[in-house]
């Protein structure tokens, strides 16, 4: 099982298929196992694809302090698994928490992105981070998962359900504290110049914060809604997300979009 160490936290990692690297990083929503089940895996089959547990996650390591769950921690775990792996620069896609992550690595390792998918990442972490998280702490993981449930009005496939279940309530909860600490995107916007494909879902987000967000960042961005879909909702159709995500990093790759060629 392979791991990358980042000051002593062991994180670890996968690497599935040949091709151009893309990293794929989740936030709180469980360990690297969720894309194969979500169907990114095989929608990306001739990339090669860099999985990550964030620390607090799957098999990575979980440190017990919020000090441990600064953005910056975070971000220096993906560059120390592209040095693991012998990747100097890959595309990064990163759903909910580790879309911010992405724009973080994007303003502060610019030479290490070539291209950056964020999903739901596109509403900063609020005021009320901290009562979220006492709410997890309070009431547990399956608490919180049929409130999102509730939410979104709908049923998660039972994968999911368990994906998030064996997670521990204190890392999320740390991981929420700490990214509640991150000055957001807006003030790190002027700062990134990658070519950016900006996901969210409808109920979520109408767009409009996404819009702000590229209208901010240097290199603009581009802005997809998929309709009627929530948080988790927009994660789960693959079928929906990954023909933007195709044709995005091909455009970038082949420099068919002027803004970024």
């Amino acid at each position: 099982m392979p791991y990358a160490l980042n000051a002593g936290i062991k994180i670890h990692y996968e690497v599935r298929g040949q091709g151009l690297p893309i990293l794929l990083h989740t936030g709180g929503l469980g360990d690297l196992s969720a894309w194969e089940k979500a169907g990114y895996l095989a929608g990306l089959k001739d990339y090669k694809c860099i999985l990550i547990d964030p620390r607090g996650h799957g098999s990575s390591d979980s440190p017990e302090n919020v000090e441990a769950h600064r953005m910056k921690d975070y971000v220096s775990d993906v560059v120390a698994v592209l040095d693991s792996v012998g990747v100097y620069r890959s595309s990064f896609f990163g759903y909910s928490n580790g879309g911010r992550i992405g724009f973080s690595l994007c303003a502060d390792f610019p030479g290490r992105i070539s291209a950056l998918v964020t999903l739901g990442a596109c509403i900063d972490p609020g005021n009320g981070s901290r009562q979220l998280a006492d709410f997890i702490r309070m009431k547990g993981m399956s608490a919180y998962f049929s409130s999102i449930e509730a939410r979104e009005r709908t049923r998660f496939p039972l994968w999911l359900r368990e994906n998030f279940l064996n997670g521990d309530p204190e890392m999320l909860a740390l991981e929420i504290e700490g990214f509640s600490k991150w000055e957001g995107v807006r003030a790190i916007a002027r700062r990134i110049g990658t070519p950016i494909l900006l996901l969210t879902g409808g109920l979520e987000d109408t767009g409009m914060r996404c819009l702000k967000i590229s209208s901010q960042i240097t290199s603009g961005a581009q802005v997809v809604v998929l309709r009627n879909l929530g948080h988790f909702g927009a994660f789960l159709r693959s079928d929906l997300v990954l023909p933007h995500v195709r044709d995005f990093l091909a455009r970038v790759q082949f420099g068919m979009d002027r803004r970024f060629s």
